[in-house]
């Protein structure tokens, strides 16, 4: 008996079946280099997709997001895209909804929120004649209750980190509501303990470990929502593909569209305090330190630059553009304001000058397009310069380098808390 199976029979719960409403993210930041995105691509996507297209019975959500989906586009790899319309006509899989260039919604305006949905989910029906479902996926699940209250109206359900609305998160339980009902709008946990061992576990996971977990873990049969990037099975984890096709086949464990879990799923009116969070809320005191910690110099020098840019384009007579000129402005910056520049920056453990410069070249590119406002241009290139010497600066003199000790003694630490699933 599994140590899972004995906790669940000593509070008098018989394991029985479990649904599990699985959501994979599909994603390349807009400056990638394409011969990365080409690797995964043969690495990851095409592998998965063709699971999927082996065994029809499973039906799935996921997020393909507009980045990824435009790079594919560009650089002609219909591959991945006929597998994708494949599996839509089969009904086998549906999209979420989220923004183009995967910003951090709680920092960016409402304006550009829904310019970059609507641009994301304009492609989407495009390429595959199909609307994603009109439920969110926040980039990197990062969410205030400021920025819920601005998507109210846009769509019928939002998915959040589980951190968002407890503290008391483990890696044996589920959320104990899978949803939460807050004016007309479904709040839908994403199970934290589920996603961080399938994105984190060091070694293979035993699939009836894994699948005892699941069952065990739902404080009230009902179905666990978690999200996790596709990468995981087959790019990052060569076994991990070979577990999820384990537990698909398992008939303990139903797995369903998101659409299709919706209507079973008893929503709580309870009123439950939501807290800005993301999926890296746990170690932190601040939800959103991988991406705008203030006590990075280099990320705190992105975002002043970031709205520097944002306040150009504000102030610019839209009447003196074509809508051509524009729309490459907009373009170029939210790219630019992609999660990625700045999680690069982060250095927790994640440090890529290179990365995080294309970004900075976005912002400025948008800048010097702008056929106005000469007079402030000159403080926006000094920006510009100043953030470059200073990230290169950074990275020649080492500094990288006690950051990653730091994070090996935090992932130490991490990793010894997890259950064993070996």
């Amino acid at each position: 008996m599994s140590l899972f199976s004995a906790i669940a029979i000593k509070n008098g719960i018989m394991p029985t079946m479990i649904t599990w409403v699985p959501i994979l993210h599909f994603y390349q930041p807009p400056t990638q280099d394409p011969r990365i995105t080409r690797e995964v691509s043969t690495q990851n996507y095409v592998p998965f997709l063709e699971f999927l297209m082996n065994h029809p019975q499973i039906e799935i959500t996921i997020n393909f997001t507009g980045s990824l989906l435009e790079q594919l586009i560009e650089s002609g790899d219909k591959i991945v895209i006929d597998l994708l319309k494949e599996l839509i006509n089969r009904k086998q899989i549906e999209f979420v909804s989220s923004p183009m260039y995967h910003p951090l919604l709680p920092l960016v305006s409402i304006e550009t929120m829904r310019r970059q949905i609507g641009k994301s989910s304009q492609l989407i029906q495009h390429t595959f004649n199909v609307e994603p479902i009109p439920v969110l996926l926040p980039p990197e699940l990062a969410i205030t209750p400021e920025m819920i209250e601005h998507c109210k109206g846009l769509f019928t359900g939002i998915i959040i980190d589980e951190s968002s609305v407890t503290t008391d998160w483990n890696y044996v339980t589920a959320p104990k509501h899978s949803c939460i009902f807050n004016e007309n709008t479904k709040i839908l946990p994403s199970a934290r303990g589920i996603t961080e061992i399938l994105r984190s576990y060091p070694t293979i996971i035993d699939p009836e470990k894994f699948i005892s977990l699941l069952i065990n873990s739902s404080q009230n049969a009902q179905p666990i929502i978690s999200v996790n990037d596709v990468e995981l099975f087959g790019h990052h984890y060569d076994e991990r593909l070979n577990l999820l096709e384990t537990v698909f086949n398992d008939n303990r464990v139903s797995i369903l569209k998101l659409s299709d879990a919706l209507p079973t799923i008893n929503c709580t009116t309870e009123q439950i305090k939501i807290t800005p969070s993301s999926w890296s809320s746990s170690h932190t005191s601040e939800p959103f330190s991988l991406w705008a910690n203030p006590n990075n110099d280099l990320q705190v020098q992105y975002h002043e630059f970031e709205n520097y840019v944002r306040t150009l384009i504000e102030k610019t007579n839209l009447s003196e553009m074509s809508s051509q000129l524009y729309e490459y402005i907009a373009k170029q910056f939210d790219q630019g304001i992609s999660s990625c520049h700045t999680y690069w920056l982060s250095n927790w453990p994640w440090w890529h000058p290179e990365i995080a410069e294309k970004g900075v070249q976005k912002l400025i590119s948008a800048v010097r397009a702008i056929p106005s406002n000469d007079e402030d241009k000159p403080e926006a290139e000094r920006m510009f310069s100043t953030l470059i010497h200073d990230l290169w600066v950074y990275h020649w003199n080492g500094n990288q380098y006690p950051r990653y000790k730091e994070y090996d003694e935090y992932r130490n630490a991490f990793l010894s808390k997890l259950p064993d699933l070996s």
